[in-house]
């Protein structure tokens, strides 16, 4: 049975052991003529060349946590009024009301630790239109964990529409009963050589699967799949469930959470939610102490943060993870859950982000080290390997915590298929290599 990843701060000599993991061994893939294997030695270099790159803008020291606990404003700050004709301008609250309106969420985050007058204005600003809008009292209901029930109250909360189930419904037909893009899903394909080893899994996100207005018809093919596809890669699962069993929707990932837009806001463009995670990308940029990142926040902002609910409704065990490759068959990767973050009040903004800068730096140690062996593979094998399985940059994980609760079959049956989904190789490849420069065939 699948342990569904580690809790431990572990490097990654201490996981691999020096072995190479199976996805990233490079295969002896012979080629066709003096001209292909030229254009094979040209591919190989400007790939290896860009790797050297990414790889070298990772030597950073990551900066030191800010610890949020500080006071919000030193008693003896200067007057930020004080002083030439630009900081005069700012005496006036209505003008200054009206530069921060026009900034952005973090720009007023930044604002609290400016001066009295700022920080009043921001809050000004700052505060909540409506209950929808905040995040200082849990809505609509108490603080949650893995596995528990959606109450019958929140059938309109963020309800699945009909065109989700439909698109649901069209990925089974093409899953469920046949081939995915002509690759068996089954074990068996490690015996085929036409065959790749390496597969694109998929997973549905709890918002429509334990969706308040799904029925059990609508979540029973897709539990079918989970056990199938969960099966082909080597998990087992003791799922016991029956159609006419009556269908009681749970919370199971981040999906069904209204995110706080203030963390949203922070990341920019670098947070999806992906495989019903919150999915991070850490570049260079966010490890640089300029005072306006997530990872350097002034500490009036993390105090405010300190106030804020992560989600709505609040959700009280979470886990902070970066994806791992898998050592052995048939498995391609997992995640490494590095920190658990747990508050039975509810988690609020600064207590994920101060886990994340502890984990950010083991992260980084993770993904350099993997993109290392990645080059390897590249330097030794052939072009038409599929050897996409490291991420183009480190990342961090937010899931749902399942550890946190009892949770049932069900429940932990969609948890492994959102660690294990991988997606296909031209997307994880695009995170590397500009399409011009790709290898035209299909990987083996």
């Amino acid at each position: 049975m699948d342990t569904i990843g580690d809790f431990k701060y572990m490097p990654p000599t201490e996981y691999s052991m020096e072995k190479v993991p199976w996805c990233l061994q490079p295969e002896d893939i012979p080629t066709t003529s003096d001209a292909e294997r030229e254009r094979l030695q040209e591919l190989r270099r400007v790939w290896l060349q860009l790797i050297d790159t990414r790889i070298a803008s990772y030597e950073i020291t990551p900066i030191q946590q800010v610890t949020p606990s500080t006071p919000l404003l030193a008693e003896g700050r200067p007057n930020c009024n004080a002083g030439s004709a630009s900081n005069r301008v700012f005496e006036i609250a209505e003008l200054l009301e009206k530069i921060l309106r026009y900034a952005n969420s973090s720009a007023h985050l930044v604002a609290l630790s400016v001066c009295r007058k700022w920080r009043d204005v921001a809050l000004y600003i700052m505060r909540p239109s409506n209950v929808l809008h905040d995040f200082a009292h849990a809505y609509p209901c108490p603080p949650v964990k893995f596995g528990d029930r959606i109450p019958e109250q929140l059938n309109n909360w963020l309800p699945a529409t009909t065109e989700e189930f439909e698109d649901l419904y069209a990925e089974l037909e093409l899953n469920l009963p046949w081939d995915r893009d002509g690759i068996y899903r089954s074990i068996d394909r490690f015996q085929m050589s036409n065959r790749p080893n390496i597969i694109e899994t998929v997973c549905f996100p709890g918002r429509i699967t334990m969706a308040s207005n799904a029925t059990s018809d609508q979540v029973y093919a897709p539990q079918i799949f989970y056990t199938e596809q969960l099966e082909g890669v080597d998990i087992q699962v003791d799922l016991h469930y029956h159609r006419r069993r009556i269908y009681v929707p749970k919370w199971v990932d981040v999906t069904q959470f209204r995110l706080n837009p203030y963390l949203a806001n922070l990341f920019q463009d670098t947070l999806e939610t992906i495989n019903s995670l919150y999915e991070i990308s850490l570049p260079p940029s966010c490890f640089t102490d300029s005072g306006t990142t997530w990872n350097s926040l002034p500490p009036a902002a993390m105090s405010y943060l300190a106030t804020q609910f992560l989600t709505q409704p609040p959700v009280t065990s979470l886990n902070v993870s970066t994806w791992i490759p898998m050592m052995e068959k048939p498995r391609v990767r997992k995640a490494l859950h590095i920190i658990n973050v747990r508050n039975e009040d509810g988690i609020r903004v600064s207590e994920i982000l101060t886990a994340m800068k502890a984990a950010s730096e083991l992260a980084v140690e993770h993904w350099k080290y993997w993109a290392r062996l990645l080059r390897a593979a590249i330097q030794e094998g052939h072009p038409k390997q599929d050897f996409w399985v490291v991420d183009g940059g480190p990342k961090l994980l937010i899931s749902v915590d399942p550890f946190g609760s009892e949770w049932s079959s069900e429940t932990w049956l969609h948890h492994l298929t959102c660690m294990h989904a991988l997606p296909g190789w031209k997307k994880r490849q695009e995170e590397w290599i500009p399409k011009e420069l790709w290898y035209s065939e299909e990987p083996k």
